[in-house]
């Protein structure tokens, strides 16, 4: 399988092929994101440029798209994990303001949702109208709500010009219900399958009170209809006998229906029901809202469960695919469907199949057989029924089974992938004949079937053929059994007597026999092979000549090996594991590890890294740039020397006597020491403590126990005063010092070519007398920061709270220079918004808060709002609540401007806040200066 990467743009920038991946999975569940992941290698890290993941869906001709969200490094590859592009994009890419769709279907719907997006409707059911509204809903919720209106299953899918290698269009498909009835069936607790989550008994119901529709209201002097409801009507006048046929036995007064045998299983220690309560707003007929709840009560009163199961072990089941799951210790068999596949995109043999009751909570529709789902499946009505040739029973067409039916009546039910399920009513409920499905696995079973009879066939006529090749005989005696076997060039021959087996096989001149006796066994043939683990001989061997391939010095436990008598040849040194080897000057301990080298050296043919033993140094040399070019003047030796590090350089000069450019190892330069030595009074006049010293020319000196000033530096180096550099001491009581004599500055980031301290972030320190300059994109500190200069070039946060002495100003260009804004600030923290508006002809406007504005102030306690007139007239705050207010004016069409203040939420009790009892004495004489104390 081929994945193209994309960039920002849906650009494809590369493909790979799924066998260069170390893993690859990408996984559906109904109703919710697919999610990818996949593995490289770490040294095929992606490029920063690519976005998304693109392929082609298993078994369809669609294409699927992930966002790459998250990428984790482990030890040896690095995995990327991605979200279905469509979720990443619809839920940010637009909104809709405010539509209200009437008497419209679901495409027609669907249609106005994506108008402004660059999505369009792909696989669309045909639907009865509804009206809906969607109002400042993404895109993304919107075609959710969608789907929850019509009881969808929803998928994004692409088609990619593989030729252009690029998106041709992006789709958005709705399903009655994905997959087949694949008329599977599976026992609760085979090992085929692993039960991953059941539900206890508490979410189970085993008797529900059904409640229809409110009874209109009606007025008692007209008889009119006054637009009210009243009470729900009930069944308790409805009588089930199941004498008569009825599922279960519900006398006349009883409110509720219960089912006794699952009462038995799940009810209470004394007897009675586990009782739930059920609405369906639409039924107004007691008999049908009887039945409805009895369909729901039978789906709710098993425990959920969820299942996972191998391909390899329940075949290739399909996302939306339909079993049936037999519970033999409830006594109930249910169909159920499989929920969620995690497809192995190197190994489709490797997917896993999870099926059962949902119970993660990430489905957008819930697909367990709760209460609330099955009503609302039990009141819809069939979409279309005719009256067969009898006139009595009636034929229906539906994508929904009819809660109430006439017995014998017929229904052809749609599954929305092609295929067509046959049920009859019968006994007060649907009873299931034949799907269009099972006919084809019955097709498919009888070509199976006959073409392994095929298969069996040819099989026994082989077998007779070879049978008549050989002539076989038997003779059993009294005293043995003799059993001969043989054609024109073969023979065998099996004799057994009572106190001897003799076994014999012959080709023409070539004898191989087998002779067992008391005492005795006799092996005779020209090769003799022992293909087995081990051979083992209890006794002595005498073996004249041998020709042994490999044999293990570890089986050698005794006697000697005279070295003169044996020549070794291509000894691996792999094999050699264990002891000392010597020499004169290194001795090797292989079992510790240990390797001790008195004397000599270690180095590379170049000599470019060199472990001198005799010298006590280590030594390494480089010549070449930061490209591997070969370079004179980058031309530095590294040395580790009695304690110190040294880097130094080589003289570049004329040889006189080769008359050519030279290295000089004469007076080499010093660039970089590191040391933990003593130095002396002759360094350090007043002390001899021993301190750690760290230099490099005009560079940097790191100090250890003592402060160092401009002339040690030079008594340690032997500088000039021309040094720029900057020191820094740890022993100034506890504290660091950083200094330099010509300011300090802190670099990160890329750097600019050309220019070591041109880089993305900055620090400058001392460029001017008591002033600290930033130049980067984002400052943060976490903690106190007091100074009397900040200059911050780009963004500043700040975590915790921000406390200024003087003013707050944003600085603003104008024609008298950069000119200070002085910022708004009250006694309790608010946060505020402004907008203009306009009355109706009602003299009313309603204020929709901003939703993000929304999430930063607490509206549940009072807020302030002000408005003002545009026109002569009065505008008043009629009423506010948490997301909206409404303003009235004394004459209609008027506009105003409106201000709202409200308390940042976190920050509602807060109230002139006392940060520090006393006031810091930098601030003082800032205070003074400005009249403030």
């Amino acid at each position: 399988m081929i994945i193209y990467l994309l960039n920002k743009n849906q650009a494809t920038i590369k493909a790979i092929s799924t066998k260069n991946l170390i893993e690859a999975k990408y996984t559906e569940q109904i109703n919710a994101a697919n999610q990818l992941t996949f593995s490289v290698p770490l040294k095929n890290r992606l490029s920063k440029k690519v976005f998304y993941a693109l392929f082609q869906k298993p078994d369809s001709l669609d294409f699927l798209m992930f966002k790459i969200n998250d990428e984790s490094i482990q030890n040896d590859r690095i995995t990327y994990t991605g979200i279905d592009a469509a979720y990443d994009e619809l839920k940010a890419y637009g909104y809709i303001k405010d539509i209200r769709p009437v008497k419209r279907t679901a495409l027609e719907i669907l249609q106005q949702v994506l108008k402004r997006t660059r999505w369009e409707p792909g696989n669309i059911p045909t639907t009865s109208p509804i009206d809906t509204n969607f109002y400042y809903q993404n895109y993304l919720d919107c075609i959710q709500q969608i789907a929850k209106l019509f009881n969808f299953e929803l998928t994004f899918t692409y088609n990619f010009d593989t030729r252009l290698q690029r998106i041709s269009s992006r789709k958005v498909n709705f399903y009655l219900q994905q997959g087949e009835r694949t008329g599977k069936r599976f026992e609760y607790g085979s090992n085929l399958l692993e039960v991953t989550r059941e539900e206890d008994s508490q979410e189970i119901y085993t008797a529900l009170v059904g409640r229809g529709k409110g009874e209109e209201q009606t007025d008692e002097e007209t008889g009119e209809a006054t637009g009210g409801y009243g009470r729900r009507i009930n069944f308790s006048d409805v009588v089930w006998s199941k004498a008569n046929g009825d599922p279960a036995d519900k006398p006349a007064g009883q409110e509720f229906i219960e089912d006794p045998e699952a009462t038995k299983v799940f009810g209470y220690d004394d007897g009675k029901p586990r009782t739930g309560i059920v609405v369906f707003e639409d039924i107004e007929d007691p008999t049908e809202l009887l039945q409805a709840t009895w369909t729901a009560l039978k789906s709710s009163e098993r425990p959920k469960t969820s299942f996972k199961a191998n391909v390899t072990d329940v075949g290739n089941l399909g996302l939306g695919d339909t079993i049936a799951i037999i519970r033999h210790e409830l006594q109930i068999e249910y169909f159920t469907r499989v929920y969620k596949v995690t497809h192995d995109l190197q190994n489709k043999q490797n997917n896993v199949i999870e099926m059962g009751d949902d119970l993660s909570g990430n489905s957008l529709t819930s697909y367990v057989s709760d209460i609330g789902v099955t009503a609302q499946q039990a009141s819809n009505q069939a979409t279309s029924a005719s009256v067969m040739a009898n006139s009595k029973n009636k034929n229906y067409y539906s994508t929904t089974k009819p809660p109430i039916a006439d017995e014998g009546d017929n229904l052809f039910l749609n599954l929305g992938n092609g295929e067509f399920e046959y049920w009859v009513w019968h006994n007060h409920q649907w009873e299931f004949v034949q799907s269009t499905q099972d006919l084809r696995n019955v097709e498919q079973n009888v070509k199976q079937a006959q073409q392994r009879l095929n298969e069996a066939k040819a099989d026994i006529e082989k077998n007779k053929n070879e049978a008549n090749e050989a002539i076989t005989t038997i003779n059993q005696t009294v005293t043995g059994l003799t059993a001969k076997v043989n054609d024109s060039v073969n023979h065998s021959e099996l004799e057994q007597l009572s106190n001897q087996i003799n076994l014999k096989v012959s080709k023409d001149d070539i004898l191989g026999q087998i002779n067992i006796a008391a005492g005795t066994t006799l092996i005779q043939n020209k090769k003799l092979y022992f293909d087995a683990d081990s051979t083992v001989f209890s006794g002595k061997a005498f073996i004249p000549d041998a020709a042994i391939t490999n044999i293990s010095a570890d089986k050698i436990t005794a006697g000697t090996l005279d070295a003169g008598k044996i020549n070794v040849i291509n000894i691996n040194a792999d094999n050699i594991v264990a002891g000392t080897l010597s020499g004169k000057n290194v001795n090797m301990d292989l079992t510790s590890g240990r390797i001790v080298f008195t004397a000599g050296r270690f180095y590379n043919q170049k000599e470019t890294f060199d472990i001198n033993i005799d010298e006590n140094y280590i030594r390494s040399e480089k010549q070449t740039d930061y490209y591997g070019n070969t370079v004179n003047e980058n031309y530095t030796i590294t040395e580790l020397r009695s304690g110190s590090i040294n880097i130094t350089r080589p003289n570049w000069h004329l040889n006189t006597n080769k008359e050519k450019w030279d290295w000089s190892f004469l007076g080499r330069e010093n660039i970089f020491t590191l040391t933990t030595s003593q130095l002396t009074d002759n360094v350090f006049t007043q002390t001899s403590y021993p301190i750690t010293a760290m230099y490099a020319k005009y560079g940097l000196v790191l100090t250890g126990d003592k402060f160092v000033n401009n002339m040690d530096i030079l008594n340690i180096a032997g500088w000039n005063s021309n040094f720029t550099g900057i020191i820094i001491d740890t022993s100034n009581e506890g504290t660091i010092t950083v200094s330099g004599s010509k300011g300090v500055t802190i670099a990160g980031g890329d750097v600019s070519t050309g220019n070591w301290l041109n880089s993305q972030a900055e620090i400058l320190v001392g460029t001017q007398k008591r002033e600290i300059d930033f130049n980067c994109d984002l400052a943060q500190f976490t903690n106190q920061i007091t100074c009397n200069g900040l200059n911050v070039i780009g963004r500043l946060d700040v975590t915790g709270s921000l406390g200024i002495f003087g003013s707050k100003n944003a600085i603003v260009p104008t024609s008298k220079g950069m000119t200070a804004i002085n910022a708004y600030e009250t006694a309790e923290y608010y946060f505020g918004d402004i907008g203009k508006a306009k009355t109706d002809k009602n003299g009313q406007a309603l204020i929709q808060l901003d939703p993000l504005f929304l999430e930063t102030v607490n509206t549940s306690i009072p807020y302030h709002v002000f408005v003002s007139p545009y026109g002569n007239a009065t505008v008043w705050v009629e009423q506010m609540d948490q997301n909206s207010f409404i303003v009235k004016s004394s004459k209609p069409n008027i506009g105003f401007s409106w201000e709202i203040k409200a308390k940042r939420k976190g920050y509602e009790d807060h109230r002139l806040k006392t940060v520090d009892k006393n006031i810091p004495d930098e601030a003082k004489e800032y205070y003074k200066e400005k009249g403030i104390m």
